[in-house]
């Protein structure tokens, strides 16, 4: 090859690579001169936060810091609050497992496991809107044991974090199954314990101050109850102010075996075809009116062939027959 051809030959490289390196300076200056849109922005950013949301939901200790403030509350009040764990998710079922709570030294409040369905930003602002469900809830109280097998909150409520008696909202109570372990003596019935719970059912309205008993309902191995009325709430919880009335009406198998108490119910005064009384006081201290059942009992004697004469007889005592009467102890646990 000749000195001129291979002069021709470089100097063709050598443009070629030239313009190769126009091509891709021209194309990066291109790209530098392309803006950043406000679609991109926010979608970096997007990214980011979500990115820190992630960090921050697999990361933070919410849990220790659930359990530090439960402690430091409890501790500031003189109150008793033990647990065995917390499992508190930001999103999801929480629960609390082996919970002891002891508001009085008289008074113990205990659950096996607590499964709680309510949102985190709400609790944060002080609001309730959800369920929470105890399994094995207990209350010992002095002469006063019961044990629920399973007991279930559901409702929305806010306003409590303020004062009690601010609180609004409603709230549903369902008991499925349990035991009245003891009772503090009872006027006229004496001692009352080993009585088998079938269900409840309670509504419950929170309006100015107030807590209406819109439906309320409590089925025993004795006696079914109905409640009725309303608690007018003080800011001290066992002050609050009751107006209830309770009716009630025998099991027929309890009936059968203590026609001793099921026949005191006749001398109750009648509504509907049940027995009822009031419900005065306070919640730490109830008072039943005890003059409405002199009064009934007066207004039975005073008339021919009254319950006093056959308290089992016609329809003078009411007399739950069904099913969940025949209950035996063994059966319901």
């Amino acid at each position: 090859m000749s000195e001129e051809s291979s002069k021709e030959l470089y100097v063709e490289e050598q443009e070629n690579s030239n313009e190769l390196d126009d091509e891709l300076n021209s194309e990066l200056l291109d790209e530098e001169e392309i803006p950043l849109t406000t679609q991109k922005i926010i979608l970096l950013a997007s990214i980011g936060f979500g990115f820190f949301l992630l960090f921050v939901i697999l990361l933070f200790p919410l849990e220790e810091v659930i359990k530090s403030s439960i402690i430091d509350f409890t501790k500031s009040r003189n109150i008793s609050f033990e647990f065995k764990d917390i499992k508190f998710p930001i999103l999801g079922q929480k629960r609390i497992d082996s919970f002891v709570f002891s508001p009085t030294n008289e008074t113990t409040i205990k659950s096996e496991e607590t499964l709680i369905d309510l949102k985190l930003l709400d609790l944060i602002q002080n609001k309730i809107d959800g369920d929470v469900t105890f399994s094995s809830f207990s209350i010992d109280s002095g002469a006063t044991s019961i044990l629920l097998k399973n007991l279930n909150l559901s409702g929305r409520l806010s306003g409590f974090d303020e004062r009690i008696t601010k609180t609004t909202g409603d709230l549903n109570i369902i008991i499925r199954s349990g035991k009245i372990i003891s009772l503090p003596e009872i006027p006229l019935v004496g001692e009352a314990k080993d009585i088998q719970i079938i269900k409840g059912s309670f509504i419950l309205k929170f309006r100015s101050g107030k807590i209406l008993l819109e439906r309320g309902s409590f089925d025993t191995s004795w006696f079914k109850f109905n409640f009725s009325g309303t608690i007018r709430l003080s800011d001290i919880l066992a002050m609050s102010v009751l107006d209830l009335k309770i009716c009630a009406t025998a099991q027929e198998k309890f009936a059968n075996e203590r026609p001793d108490l099921a026949g005191m119910l006749a001398i109750l005064p009648q509504e509907n075809g049940k027995s009822c009384i009031p419900i005065k006081g306070t919640l730490k201290n109830p008072e039943f009116n005890m003059e409405s059942i002199t009064q009934g009992g007066m207004l039975g004697r005073s008339s021919p062939g009254s319950v006093e004469d056959n308290p089992l007889n016609g329809n003078s005592e009411p007399i739950v027959k069904d099913s969940e009467s025949s209950i035996t102890p063994t059966q319901s646990e």
